[in-house]
């Protein structure tokens, strides 16, 4: 069972983290690629075995790789938006003709 859980970082410290996430899920994508390298020595209920263990490796490193570029789109909004000048809404400097007065 898969759960999510949440904990905060600074902001400053999201592309850090986003490359410790990538870095555990790595090592298993590795373990999963030598576990293809070493099929050829099994039997085909082995193969069978091994080759779903891999796709779940697989699958659980493409969940992490989707985390992951879900928390990077959030972190370039937030970047993007704090570097943006916001332009004020202030009117004072519309002119304003008063044709009734003439």
């Amino acid at each position: 069972m898969r759960v999510n859980i949440t904990y905060s970082v600074g902001l400053e410290e999201i592309p850090k983290e986003i490359e410790k996430l990538l870095l555990e899920g790595n090592a298993s994508l590795k373990a999963a690629v030598e576990a293809v390298d070493s099929l050829g020595e099994k039997s085909p209920l082995e193969i069978v075995e091994e080759l779903n263990a891999i796709r779940s490796t697989m699958g659980i490193f493409d969940m992490r790789v989707a985390e992951c570029l879900s928390i990077l789109s959030g972190y370039i909004d937030i970047r993007t938006k704090a570097t943006t000048p916001v332009l004020s809404e202030d009117t004072s400097d519309e002119l304003i003709i008063d044709d009734e007065g003439e």
